[in-house]
């Protein structure tokens, strides 16, 4: 008889080993039913180690040191000849969390999502990795938090839920690969967040590489700063009696002759020569508006 019962869990003893506490625990049942066939069996075929995390408990990380039983079928008609023991909803099958745990854990990263809230799960006593939320886009609520994020284990929970219709995942391949093992049939589509996003890149990048032609003059009088287009700081006012220094030879070619160098410019200095040739053309543009009594 145990010292706790965790039903279907038995703790049998106590363990501290640095900062984390040890439950030792095995099934309390005799007999397991197997899970293909529905029969009863009490033939230990191996025994093996499990160490899922459970709540912490007063500063220390506590997990289960659980004793799990590997049975084998006594059917002889049934395909599965050996099966591991089941311990219900209190742990799920290859979980590395009890169930209540895992609930945390999922609110959690709902909340904060992934570096912050794993985070805040280390500090809480309950440490934990990257791994896959799934939430019901309709009540937008957690409905399950996987271990990882790899195909098969995204794959392996579809499986075991049926009927799913539509999945809205990132654009990770593994997910896309996950969806199309468990769910053939739904619809795989992206999520709001990264579809701003891919815009977002792909218009900067556009806007980026682009030097944009602008008016030199505005509605004021005023010239205009083709550089800004660009992403480049509108350069200071040059005072009247200050002229620019000399133009270097490509940029009073790409100035005063459309004709092209003799040798081509990488596109980043041709870029750079563009942005120089309009800020003279700028500064030359406001003497001549001076020159006729603008001010």
């Amino acid at each position: 008889m145990g010292i706790l019962s965790l039903a279907p869990l038995c703790v049998t003893g106590l363990r501290l080993e640095g900062e984390t506490l040890f439950l030792e625990a095995e099934g309390e049942d005799a007999v397991a039913l197997c899970p293909s066939c529905g029969i009863a069996s009490c033939r230990v075929q191996a025994r093996y180690r499990w160490f899922p995390l459970d709540l912490p408990w007063r500063g220390f990380v506590v997990r289960l040191a659980v004793r799990a039983r590997r049975f084998r079928c006594d059917n002889a008609a049934c395909a599965r000849r050996t099966f591991a023991e089941e311990f219900g909803a209190t742990l799920g099958r290859r979980r590395r969390f009890t169930s209540v745990v895992r609930v945390i854990l999922a609110d959690v990263a709902a909340a904060l999502g992934g570096l912050a809230g794993v985070r805040l799960a280390e500090r809480q006593g309950a440490p934990a990795s990257r791994a896959t939320l799934l939430m019901n886009m309709e009540t937008h609520e957690p409905i399950d938090l996987l271990e990882g994020r790899a195909a098969d284990v995204l794959a392996d929970w579809l499986k075991e839920h049926p009927g799913i219709e539509v999945i809205v995942r990132d654009r990770g391949g593994a997910y896309a690969e996950g969806a199309r093992q468990g769910a053939p049939g739904a619809s795989q589509v992206a999520d709001r967040y990264h579809l701003t996003q891919n815009v977002s890149s792909a218009l900067d990048a556009v806007i980026k590489s682009r030097p944009w032609a602008l008016p030199a003059e505005d509605g004021h009088g005023e010239a205009s700063d083709p550089g800004a287009a660009g992403g480049e700081m509108s350069a200071p006012a040059i005072p009247a009696d200050d002229p620019p220094e000399p133009d270097p030879a490509p940029v009073t070619t790409a100035v005063d002759d459309p004709q092209p160098p003799a040798t081509p410019l990488s596109p980043s200095k041709q870029l750079l020569a563009e942005r120089r040739a309009a800020r003279v053309a700028r500064w030359r543009r406001v003497h001549e508006l001076r020159a006729q009594g603008g001010s």
